[in-house]
C-alpha cells in the first residue's frame, strides 16, 4: 500500500493507467489522481467508467472526469485559493456495486481514514472534505450503506445517485442534481400555468416507493389524481382516452414513453407531460425535443435545464487530442468516440488524422457536466469555509482522525 501511495503523489495529472497484458480486465480498478503540487484538500470518488464487463467505455462517465480535472485546475491555479489547492483521487467500478465498495475504502484506507491519530505515523495530512458518489443507484446505495456511521459527506451530481440517497434518508448527503422533489415543484407550477388540477398518472408498476412519495407531494400541492395507471397494463390506451384528466403525467424513460406510444392512439385532446428524471447514458444518441406536437400527440418534457460550457469544450477537445495516444483511457474514448484505430498513422482510418474541427461535429456535451463541476466547486467553497473557521477545521480533522 505504500508503494502505491508513493506511485500516486508523483502523478501531476489524471493517471490513466496503461492496462497490464496479463490483466487486462484487472487494470482498469487501477486507480488515479489530479493533484497539484501542495495540495492541502482531498476529495474521492468511485466511478462507473466502464460497462459490468470492464472494457465498454461509459463516455459520458469520462468526460465528467476531465470537467473535474478542469475545474481543479482553476480553482488551484488561483492566486487567491493557494491555502485551499484541491485534489482528487478516483478509481473505476465498472458499474459493480461490489466494486464500488471495494474502491471506496482503498481510498479511506490509502488516506488513513479509519486510523487513531497516534497510529498514522507520517501519512498525508491532507484533509478529506468528502466523496464524490457513483451516478448509478446500485453502487450509491452500497456506498452509503457502509459509511451510514460515518460523518463523512457524500456528494451526487446525478438524479439516480440522489434518489437513491433520498430513499435511504442518508442525513450526510448533498446534491447537484434535482431531485424528484424538485421535478413533482416543476410540475405542479405547469399545472397552475395550465390552470389544472386534475391528473392521470402512467408509472412502472415496480416502483412503489416513487409512487408514494409522488402522490403524497401532489397532495400536498392540491393537485387531485384521476387515474394511477401502470404503463404494462393491456387497457392502459381506452383508460386514457376515457379519462376526466387532459393531462397526463408520466414518469417513464424516453425508450418507455417511444414503447408506450408505438401503435396506439390516446385521443388528440390530451397533454402529455413527462419526467426526465434521468437522462440516458449514451449521450450521443438524439434527444427528442422538449415541446412535440403533431396530430395525435403533445408532450411536454420536463428535464434537468442545461447550460452549454464552450470553454470546458474546448479544453475537453485539446486533452482529448493531445493526450489520448499516453493513456490507455483516453485511446479507448478516441476510438468508441470517433470510430477510429491507432495504427501510428498507418491506417486510412487512424485516430491521428482526425483533427479538432472534426472531432467538435461529434461533441456533445454530458448532461451531468455542469452538474460535477458545481460538485468540485461546493467542496471547494467547504475547503474555504474550513479555512475562514479555525475550530470547525480542527474539529473535522478529528473526525477524520477517529472514524
Amino acid at each position: 500500500m505504500k508503494r502505491i501511495s508513493k506511485l500516486l503523489e508523483l502523478a501531476t495529472i489524471i493517471l490513466f493507467n496503461n492496462c497490464l497484458a496479463s490483466t487486462p480486465l484487472c487494470a482498469v480498478y487501477d486507480p488515479f489522481r489530479i493533484q497539484s503540487d501542495n495540495n492541502n484538500y482531498q476529495i474521492g470518488a468511485a466511478l462507473p467508467l466502464h460497462d459490468k464487463d470492464c472494457v465498454k467505455l461509459h463516455v459520458e462517465a469520462v468526460q465528467d472526469i476531465i470537467a473535474v480535472q478542469w475545474a481543479l485546475t482553476h480553482w488551484n491555479q488561483n492566486s487567491k485559493t493557494t491555502n485551499l489547492k484541491t485534489g482528487f483521487y478516483a478509481s473505476d467500478t465498472c458499474s459493480k456495486p461490489k466494486q464500488a465498495i471495494s474502491q471506496t475504502l482503498k481510498f479511506l484506507d490509502s488516506f488513513g481514514f479509519y486510523e487513531p491519530n497516534e497510529c498514522k505515523g507520517n501519512r498525508t495530512s491532507h484533509k478529506l472534505l468528502g466523496l464524490f458518489l457513483p451516478k448509478d443507484a446500485a453502487s450509491t446505495k452500497a456506498i452509503a450503506s457502509i459509511l451510514q456511521t460515518t460523518p463523512l459527506p457524500l456528494l451526487a451530481y446525478s438524479y439516480a445517485s440522489a434518489d437513491e440517497l433520498t430513499r435511504m434518508n442518508n442525513p450526510n448527503f448533498v446534491t447537484t442534481a434535482p431531485t424528484l422533489t424538485v421535478f413533482i415543484d416543476a410540475f405542479a407550477k405547469l399545472m397552475k400555468n395550465l390552470n389544472g388540477n386534475l391528473v392521470a398518472i402512467v408509472i412502472k408498476a415496480e416502483d412503489e416507493n416513487l409512487t408514494i412519495r409522488l402522490i403524497n407531494r401532489l397532495r400536498q400541492k392540491n393537485i387531485f389524481i384521476s387515474e394511477l395507471i401502470h404503463s404494462e397494463i393491456p387497457n392502459l390506451e381506452q383508460i386514457l382516452r376515457n379519462s376526466d384528466s387532459q393531462i397526463i403525467f408520466a414518469l417513464l424513460s424516453k425508450k418507455e414513453i417511444v414503447k408506450l406510444f408505438a401503435g396506439k392512439n390516446f385521443g388528440t385532446d390530451k397533454t402529455w407531460v413527462v419526467a426526465k428524471l434521468d437522462t440516458d447514458e449514451q449521450q450521443f444518441e438524439i434527444e427528442p425535443p422538449e415541446f412535440v406536437v403533431n396530430s395525435n400527440i403533445q408532450i411536454i418534457y420536463l428535464r434537468q435545464q442545461q447550460r452549454d460550457l464552450p470553454q470546458f469544450k474546448n479544453y475537453f477537445l485539446r486533452f482529448l487530442k493531445n493526450n489520448y495516444q499516453s493513456y490507455s483511457l483516453l485511446a479507448s474514448l478516441m476510438q468508441q468516440i470517433y470510430n477510429c484505430s491507432i495504427s501510428n498513422g498507418k491506417n486510412e482510418n487512424d485516430c491521428s488524422k482526425i483533427d479538432i474541427q472534426k472531432m467538435a461535429l461529434s461533441y456533445k456535451q454530458t448532461s451531468t457536466a455542469e452538474s460535477v463541476i458545481r460538485a468540485v466547486y461546493a467542496f471547494t467553497a467547504l475547503a474555504a469555509r474550513l479555512e475562514k473557521n479555525p475550530m470547525a477545521l480542527a474539529l473535522c480533522h478529528l473526525r477524520n482522525v477517529r472514524n
